[in-house]
């Protein structure tokens, strides 16, 4: 009989919330960062109908090498078997010992991977094949990265920041260079994650939450996020460009919002999602994109982004169309972004993108079937 790799900590006594109290008291961090760090680590079930599982997080800037220190502990407090950080190589290599003449044994530690997997990533291109990793695999894979940008165009950036957004679960607002003030001691912290803090990941893992009597309570979740997006985005964005933004997001969102609650609900050893976890993955969500806004690097980009926007109203609406709905026809552009009034018709829409086109280093591309793309890099003159 085979078993799950992680049955070997099953049937203990389970604390409710562990991971985050130990984060919050260790590292002296806001309740949020804490919940925020525990979630890639108690995950979130694999869903067939949304076919992913698990909990992605993103920092905003992982530059420093205490960064990086701060999250490799983190992981730690996953078990070997669901993470990508090696074992000791004394433990991999194992040891030999003979039982008899001529009769010796290995023994030798690496844990197998299943169902169960933690991954890690320091670029923005690491993070997109993690996060195209995750979509194949077939149980919980949760990644901690960091957001980065392979853009130099910066309304490009912000635009690619929106989608980002939707596509992992949780962002911190907070870059975590500023914690060395704090003098925050990682060795102390480190010696907190042992086999009971195992012990507790793994069952909180076997916690399957349902959705079933909160069906009503995700519907009313899902219409006050769409809200929410649309109110903190009226600021910078007209009325129907707002519209293609917050539909293009949402349904990320509410899968989010989904695994986030269920995430919220193992950690309190609960079989069902109700109200209070929706409230409070729906809160982080919003919370943590308000604080971002508030970076300078992010205030930086969104602000230099809407300079360019006022200047070219047009140019503006077909970078976000194709960032955000890359392989788009006139016909598909013109329906979202007709009510916009920027373009007469579809006529003036297409002699426009043809123009595009034809620039030298042009910023869009377009394929045999007259699909486009936005490949561009350079301003809008």
């Amino acid at each position: 009989i085979s078993l799950p790799s992680d049955n070997i900590y099953l049937d203990v006594p389970f604390e409710s919330q562990i991971l985050s109290k130990i984060i919050i008291d260790i590292l002296g961090v806001e309740n949020n960062i804490g919940q925020s760090f525990q979630s890639p680590i108690i995950s979130a079930p694999y869903n067939a109908i949304d076919a992913v599982g698990g909990i992605s997080l993103s920092s905003f800037s992982l530059k420093s090498s205490f960064a990086r220190e701060l999250v490799k502990n983190i992981l730690l407090m996953a078990p070997p078997e669901y993470r990508i950080l090696p074992l000791p190589k004394s433990l991999i290599k194992g040891y030999n010992f003979e039982k008899r003449k001529g009769i010796s044994f290995h023994f030798a530690e690496k844990p197998l991977i299943d169902r169960n997997f933690l991954a890690r990533a320091t670029t923005y291109d690491n993070l997109k094949i993690e996060l195209l990793n995750r979509k194949r695999f077939n149980g919980e894979y949760s990644v901690c990265s960091t957001l980065a940008s392979s853009y130099d165009d910066k309304h490009s950036l912000w635009a690619e920041f929106l989608k980002n957004f939707s596509s992992i679960e949780i962002i911190l607002p907070t870059q975590l260079d500023r914690l060395i003030e704090a003098d925050i001691e990682l060795k102390k912290f480190r010696r907190e994650i042992n086999e009971d803090i195992w012990i507790q990941v793994a069952h909180a893992r076997e916690i399957q939450p349902g959705m079933q009597d909160s069906k009503d309570a995700f519907e009313d979740t899902a219409f006050k996020i769409e809200q929410d997006f649309d109110s903190i985005l009226s600021d910078n964005y007209k009325k129907k460009e707002r519209e293609i933004i917050v539909h293009s997001m949402l349904p990320g969102l509410l899968g989010n919002i989904k695994r986030l609650s269920q995430s919220f609900a193992r950690a309190e050893n609960k079989k069902s999602v109700n109200l209070s976890h929706l409230k409070n993955a729906r809160n982080l969500i919003i919370d943590n994109f308000h604080m971002l806004q508030e970076i300078p690097e992010i205030r930086k980009i969104r602000i230099r982004a809407d300079e360019k926007k006022k200047r070219n109203a047009r140019y503006s609406i077909i970078r976000t169309h194709l960032i955000i709905h890359p392989g788009s026809t006139s016909k598909e552009m013109y329906k979202e972004i007709k009510d916009t009034e920027l373009f007469k018709n579809q006529r003036d829409l297409e002699e426009f993108l043809n123009w595009l086109y034809l620039r030298p280093n042009s910023p869009i591309s377009k394929d045999v079937n007259n699909r486009y793309y936005w490949i561009g890099q350079t301003p809008f003159p």
